[in-house]
């Protein structure tokens, strides 16, 4: 079969970008809608960019696949990171939870206020019994940033870190004590029994049983001993490092995630937002706090806290929809401009007929890059050969 080829003028092309776009389809569509329509060296990457530099569609875009699961570092001593939380309400009562990342050992209240003051007083008696942590990791909710609180743990040497906002898995520990301790108490109302009572009865046995992380009870690792019971559930083994790193690494491996991405100082991103019409607003990265957590200052001047699963890089030079096409311009990329002007006439020459075991792609245009692809013959309609 005869192949031919037709020279697309650059103001043509612009045009059918422009069409493309219009749709809001998203990058895989406008490709596949291009391609069952028309053809040239580059296609493909002019449809990338005019997606990636689109800031309607990027304010309006789905959240980035989740990244792989980043433990907290293991402290072998007991009681040096605890993670806190609060519980409920529920059926009318709100529960405080603390949690030894190390030793899992879990410790719950009922409160019966909320304040920096109430959590105050609950941390004394806590650490009047096991001693001064040496972090604590918490949400940011109004009684763990109040300034109270923050002079509490500066004056006991403790290191205070907030998790992102709006991303409980930053604050895992935390969130799994309290689905344990929630759970109970569900039990203990279908059952109808005091919820204190059933409460520190599932604390009792949690407590003395090995840890599935672990692999030994949190009381054994926080007390050195076993609390007396009926049962004796301690299990010899491995040692509490290897197995916590196995575990570890076990949940790394089943988890499907995006490759991590690292952001510096400057960096243009779109952060994710939870109040306003846009579910995207541009912002710029201006502290780094760790590996994942940084500080986004929006253009309005407001900063605010985020976690990298809730960013996405952004092109520094994003201009608005209307500017995007520019009928004396290609897109994308430069293209030399041809000596004569292009005729307003289709022209259609034809080609060669392709050899056995050669490529079938149309010849390369002067100054444009060609797709080193081997593909098939394509299939035209529309013009009759003699």
């Amino acid at each position: 079969m005869w192949g031919y080829r037709m020279v697309i003028p650059t103001s043509l092309r612009t045009s059918i970008m422009k069409e493309l776009h219009s749709s809001h389809q998203g990058i895989v569509k406008m490709k596949a809608v291009a391609r069952s329509f028309v053809w040239w060296p580059g296609i493909d990457k002019e449809i990338e960019q005019i997606c990636k530099l689109c800031t309607i569609c990027a304010a309006d875009a789905a959240a980035p696949a989740k990244l792989t699961p980043q433990p907290w570092p293991y402290h072998e001593q007991a009681w040096s990171r605890l993670h806190i939380d609060f519980l409920g309400p529920f059926e009318g009562r709100t529960f405080f939870v603390i949690i030894d990342s190390t030793t899992k050992w879990i410790e719950a209240f009922v409160m019966q206020r909320t304040t920096g003051t109430a959590v105050i007083k609950v941390l004394m008696e806590v650490f009047a019994r096991f001693g001064l942590p040496k972090e604590i990791v918490s949400d940011n909710g109004p009684p763990f940033t109040s300034q109270e609180v923050d002079q509490f743990m500066t004056r006991n040497g403790i290191k205070h870190t907030y998790s992102a906002p709006y991303h409980p898995a930053s604050n895992g520990a935390g969130e799994g004590a309290i689905k344990l301790c929630k759970r109970a108490l569900r039990k203990a109302t279908k059952e109808k029994v005091d919820l204190e009572t059933a409460l520190q009865t599932f604390l009792f046995n949690y407590r003395n049983c090995p840890h599935s992380t672990t692999g030994e009870s949190p009381a054994r690792m926080l007390q050195r001993r076993a609390l007396r019971c009926r049962l004796d559930l301690l299990q010899p083994g491995a040692t509490v490092d290897q197995r916590v790193r196995e575990a570890q690494s076990k949940q790394i491996e089943k988890f499907t995630s995006r490759p991590s991405q690292q952001m510096k100082m400057g960096d243009p991103v779109w952060l994710q937002e939870y109040s306003g019409p846009d579910r995207w607003v541009p912002g710029t990265i201006s502290e780094v706090k760790g590996n994942r957590n940084y500080v986004v200052s929006r253009e309005n001047g407001t900063t605010t806290h985020r976690h990298t699963d809730q960013l996405k890089k952004r092109f520094k030079y994003c201009v608005p929809p209307g500017d995007l096409f520019n009928d004396e311009e290609d897109i994308g990329r430069e293209v030399p401009q041809p000596t004569e002007p292009p005729s307003q006439t289709t022209q259609v020459t034809p080609a060669a007929p392709a050899q056995p075991g050669t490529s079938t792609d149309p010849p390369s245009q002067t100054g444009i890059l060609e797709s080193k692809r081997v593909r098939r013959p394509p299939v035209r309609y529309g013009f009759e050969i003699d």
